[in-house]
């Protein structure tokens, strides 16, 4: 589950029909574009995390604040 405190937030702008195709798109798996948008950035990452730099990966720590609710 993910916690609230720990969310950050992309944004983009898309042109009126684009938007329509990722809600259709969505709508077939019957999940939100929301989560559509997730996975399709959380494969882009997973896709390319071979060409990011080592420094990227030791600065994915958990923030001070959150360690009181783990």
């Amino acid at each position: 589950m993910w916690l609230v405190v720990s969310a950050r937030f992309l944004k983009t702008r898309v042109s009126l029909e684009e938007k329509h195709r990722v809600h259709a798109l969505a709508s077939e798996p019957l999940i939100t574009e929301s989560v559509w948008l997730r996975r399709l950035v959380m494969r882009a990452l997973r896709e390319s995390a071979a060409s990011l730099p080592d420094a990227m990966s030791s600065e994915q720590q958990p923030e001070r604040h959150m360690q009181n609710f783990l």
